[in-house]
């Protein structure tokens, strides 16, 4: 297990952390922006009465980041690749 001040090599990291699959930089700040806007909407509703467009416009937002969730694990992350570098022959 590895703990907050251990060093990860990507090239050994398989493609999964503990909890499953590996979600990419883009999709977790997308998670991050749509948490933050469901706080923010519903914070608006409860001081200042419902919005319509708000709650619409926090859906399409869901609904995307949903999407991007459900391509980024579709597909592999690739494992990084080290350049051949020649050495010396023996």
């Amino acid at each position: 297990m590895a703990g907050s001040n251990d060093v990860v090599d990507p090239a050994s990291s398989d493609g999964f952390e503990e909890g499953g699959a590996m979600m990419s930089g883009p999709t977790k700040t997308m998670g991050v922006i749509t948490f933050a806007a469901l706080v923010l909407t519903t914070t608006y509703t409860v001081a200042l009465g419902s919005s319509g467009w708000l709650w619409f416009g926090w859906v399409v937002l869901g609904v995307a980041t949903i999407g991007m969730a459900a391509a980024d694990a579709g597909e592999p992350h690739p494992r990084p690749v080290r350049p051949h570098r020649p050495g010396p022959r023996p």
